[in-house]
C-alpha cells in the first residue's frame, strides 16, 4: 500500500535525509497556492521571474490602457470633424448645383452638365466622407471602450497575485 504513495517512495530512496530536509526547506520559501481555473484547480507559484512579468505586465496595461483611451478620443474628435467636412462638401455640391441651373436657363447645356457632374461627384464624397466618420465612432470607439473594460479586470488580477 506505501509504495503506491510517491512520495513516500520518493523519500525512501534517498541517499541522504539532508537533501529531504533542504528540498523541504526550499518549498516553504517558495509560495504556493491554488487558483480555479475553466480546466480546474492548477498551482501558482511566487517565483522571482513571476514578479519582473507582474512589474512589466502592469505598466503594459497602464501604458495600452492610455493608448486606448486616446484612440477612442481621437476616433470621437475624427467623428465630429468629418461631418463638419461633409457639410463644407455638401454646401460646395449645392453650389455646383445652382451653378448648374443657372447655366440651363441660359441655355449652356456643356455648363450645366459640367456642374450637375460635379455637383453629384462632391455630394457623394460628402456622403462617404460622413459615412467613414460615423464607422469610426461605432466601431473604433466602441471597441476601444470594451478593450478598457477588459483593462481593469486585469489590473485586480494582478493585484490580488501580489498580495
Amino acid at each position: 500500500m506505501l509504495k503506491s504513495v510517491q512520495i513516500f517512495v520518493d523519500f525512501i530512496k534517498l541517499p541522504d535525509r539532508l537533501d529531504w530536509q533542504n528540498a523541504m526547506k526550499r518549498a516553504e520559501k517558495v509560495k504556493v497556492f491554488h487558483v480555479v481555473s475553466d480546466n480546474g484547480f492548477m498551482d501558482v507559484r511566487n517565483v522571482h521571474s513571476n514578479v519582473n512579468f507582474t512589474a512589466k505586465a502592469k505598466d503594459f496595461v497602464h501604458k495600452y490602457s492610455a493608448h486606448v483611451r486616446d484612440a477612442a478620443a481621437q476616433s470621437k474628435v475624427i467623428h465630429l470633424k468629418s461631418i463638419e467636412l461633409a457639410n463644407c462638401i455638401n454646401s460646395l455640391a449645392k453650389s455646383f448645383e445652382e451653378m448648374g441651373k443657372m447655366n440651363k436657363k441660359v441655355k449652356i447645356p456643356t455648363q450645366h452638365k459640367l456642374y450637375a457632374k460635379l455637383s453629384k461627384i462632391f455630394s457623394g464624397q460628402s456622403l462617404a466622407l460622413q459615412n467613414n466618420g460615423e464607422l469610426i465612432k461605432i466601431y473604433c470607439a466602441q471597441a476601444m471602450k470594451y478593450y478598457k473594460q477588459e483593462h481593469e479586470p486585469m489590473l485586480e488580477v494582478l493585484k490580488f497575485r501580489d498580495q
